[in-house]
């Protein structure tokens, strides 16, 4: 549904701008990240014509050192998530590496653990209808059982008033009217479209 590119400006902060917190073993073992965060989305509208919306975000962010030094580790990542809640997870996997890299040299240098963190997103989104992502089933289709339900709004299909159900590529059955708002929130959100029971 979407593309995206990047520039990410990673770098440390020389001076011992946080000296004086560094024998405070809680502050001593945490990163501070100046976080600047801008996201532009380019959206194709009738008659070609594109609208521009922009996302932008400055924080502050407190890191747990090693966290941040081991960011590639499946229990890290999760946390970093969390950290980074309003970017999209599919950018934090492509920066990771780098920050990762940033980090260990801080650590190695013996530096202020503090980071500036740079990033520039160019979304493009494309013009494919939500309704094309889904595959419509009949109500006698073989892939799934008429006692199964749909796992947003928790119906059966069999039973409900909501007669048409769809299949994501992922291969999940939901009502047409449960899983399409979903996806439509996903992509106002500027993050990559996901299935709410597997997240692909």
């Amino acid at each position: 549904m979407e593309s995206f590119f990047y520039t990410l400006h990673v770098s440390h902060v020389h001076d011992s701008i946080l000296a004086m917190y560094q024998h405070i073993p809680y502050l001593s073992n945490n990163f501070y990240i100046d976080f600047d965060y801008t996201n532009t989305i380019i959206e194709p509208n009738a008659r070609n014509t594109v609208s521009l919306s922009t996302i932008t975000m400055k924080n502050i962010f407190v890191v747990p050192r090693e966290i941040l030094c081991n960011c590639m580790e499946r229990d890290h990542i999760v946390a970093l998530y969390r950290i980074f809640s309003s970017v999209p997870t599919y950018l934090i996997d492509s920066i990771l590496p780098k920050v990762e890299q940033c980090a260990r040299q801080v650590v190695a240098n013996n530096d202020a653990l503090k980071m500036n963190l740079s990033l520039r997103v160019t979304t493009k989104q494309r013009a494919e209808q939500i309704e094309d992502l889904l595959e419509i089933l009949e109500i006698d289709h073989p892939s799934y059982h008429s006692t199964e339900k749909c796992s947003i709004c928790l119906e059966e299909y069999c039973n409900s008033l909501k007669l048409e159900i769809v299949s994501t590529k992922c291969s999940h059955f939901f009502h047409k009217n449960c899983i399409v708002p979903w996806i439509k929130r996903c992509t106002d959100s500027s993050s990559s479209y996901t299935c709410p029971l597997c997240r692909r």
